[in-house]
């Protein structure tokens, strides 16, 4: 029973200790584009306005792995509801050089910072703000590569 007893003290003793931190986050983000026109066929003509706000709560370890949740709460200007729509976050964030892995309910902010704006149209970031699914992301320097797979399945 000793021997026992003394393996275990000496791999407690060697084993690396890792602890949690609880981290927080909020988010505000405000819009207002004003695609008023007449006459196309590609696009509807209409102004989109409305503020955003997005807190969240999480636990960190080992300072690369979090877990989040949280919401995005959007109201549009001008409407006669406190909220107009509300997307729920919850996600797992793994960033460690020259690696970053997401998956879950993200912030499309966290995914598509990197792209110019012509890839997307504006009502996107802002009626569709969470991507449902997981990225891949590998860095360096300057340079990176991305994967992501949407899952919202929802036109």
């Amino acid at each position: 029973m000793k021997n026992y007893s003394l393996l275990i003290l000496l791999l407690c003793a060697v084993l690396p200790v890792t602890s949690q931190k609880l981290v927080w986050k909020a988010g505000v983000n405000s819009f207002f584009e004003n695609n008023e026109f007449s006459g196309s066929r590609i696009q509807n003509s209409q102004t989109m306005a409305g503020v955003h706000l997005a807190p969240e709560i999480g636990v960190s370890w080992d300072e690369q792995h979090r877990i989040f949740a949280g919401a995005d709460v959007m109201h549009e200007f001008g409407s006669n509801v406190v909220i107009d729509y509300y997307a729920p976050v919850i996600y797992y964030a793994f960033e460690g050089e020259p690696f970053r892995f997401y998956m879950g309910a993200i912030p499309r902010k966290h995914v598509l910072d990197r792209y110019p704006r012509m890839f997307f149209q504006d009502s996107i970031a802002n009626y569709r703000p969470t991507i449902t699914g997981l990225v891949w992301e590998y860095r360096r320097n300057e340079s990176y590569l991305n994967v992501w797979l949407d899952w919202t399945s929802r036109q």
